[in-house]
Order: C-alpha cells, then sequence, then structure tokens
C-alpha cells in the first residue's frame, strides 16, 4: 500500500470515528458546499454586486464558477473513483472523486466573499467574516470525509487547488 492510500484510511478512519450524533451538522455543512448552493450564491452576490457597481466583484464572482467548472473537468481527467460507502451508492450525479467539488467551490467561493468583506468593513467585521469562512470551509471539507462522499486527499487538493485559484481571482479582479 503506498503512502497516499494509508494516510487515507488512517484519516478516513479517524474523521468517521467521531460520533454519530454529527450525522445532521455534517450534511448540513455538506449543504454549504453543494454545486447548486455555490452557484446560486455566486450569481446572487454577483448580482448584488453588479447593481452596486462594485463590477470587478461581480467578475470575480463569475470566476468563481467558471473555475468551479474546470475542477470538475479536472475529476475527468485524474478519474480517481470515490470511496465505496453507502453515502456514494446514494448520490444523484455520479462523479469521480479527485479533487473535491465541494472543497474547491467552496474555499474559493466563501473565501473570496471572506477576502470582500475584510477589504471592505472595518477590522473588527472583516475578521469576523475570515473565521466564519474559514469554520464553514473546513466544516464543508471534513463533512465530505465524514459522511463517505470523499478521501482525505480529495479534500485537501480541492483546497490546495482552491488557493491558487483565489489569489489568482482575487490578483486579477480586486
Amino acid at each position: 500500500m503506498n503512502v497516499i492510500a494509508s494516510f487515507d484510511i488512517i484519516l478516513t478512519r479517524r474523521i468517521q470515528s467521531l460520533p454519530r450524533s454529527w450525522q445532521s451538522p455534517m450534511s448540513v455543512a455538506t449543504f454549504f458546499g453543494e454545486p447548486v448552493v455555490i452557484l446560486a450564491v455566486s450569481l446572487f452576490a454577483a448580482g448584488i454586486s453588479w447593481k452596486q457597481n462594485h463590477t470587478l466583484v461581480a467578475k470575480a464572482l463569475i470566476a468563481v464558477i467558471v473555475a468551479s467548472g474546470i475542477n470538475g473537468i479536472l475529476k475527468y481527467f485524474f478519474h480517481r473513483p470515490r470511496p465505496e460507502t453507502l453515502y456514494v451508492s446514494h448520490m444523484r450525479f455520479k462523479s469521480y472523486s479527485f479533487p473535491s467539488g465541494h472543497s474547491f467551490s467552496s474555499l474559493l467561493l466563501y473565501g473570496l466573499l471572506a477576502y470582500v468583506a475584510y477589504s471592505h468593513l472595518n477590522s473588527l467585521w472583516g475578521w469576523i467574516a475570515i473565521a466564519l469562512a474559514s469554520i464553514g470551509i473546513f466544516a464543508i471539507g471534513l463533512s465530505r470525509v465524514y459522511l463517505g462522499a470523499h478521501f482525505p486527499t480529495d479534500v485537501l487538493a480541492g483546497w490546495v487547488l482552491s488557493v491558487f485559484c483565489l489569489f489568482g481571482i482575487a490578483h486579477y479582479f480586486l
């Protein structure tokens, strides 16, 4: 067994040994990373930004949608199967596992919104936005492993790729 597989097995066992009472909160966390939620929040925030003449922020939010689509294409390039779990067997839409789209898109969207909030609000509210986004992003990634939708390395890869995209979008648009 290789190092990545060993890492995934050990960390998955630890995460999935968390109490069963966490099932509902983890399902709620996963919901906030669903593609339809990411799309809706991105379009809503872009619409508000556009209406208030913050066109660069609106364009950055549209870039989040484009980048999330590209992440979906990457899954087909890597072709990594998802874990064999009950959760995966009940998924409506079948896709590959690597990199995690929930982790990628949530860090990109909520990270961008936190960055914009930090840039435009007073220091305290900006830090609160960053803290809330960080907690949400972490919870979404954790939920993907807890529920059995992804391996830990899928989530980590989604986060790493997203950080690069976030810096690129922020640099280019903001």
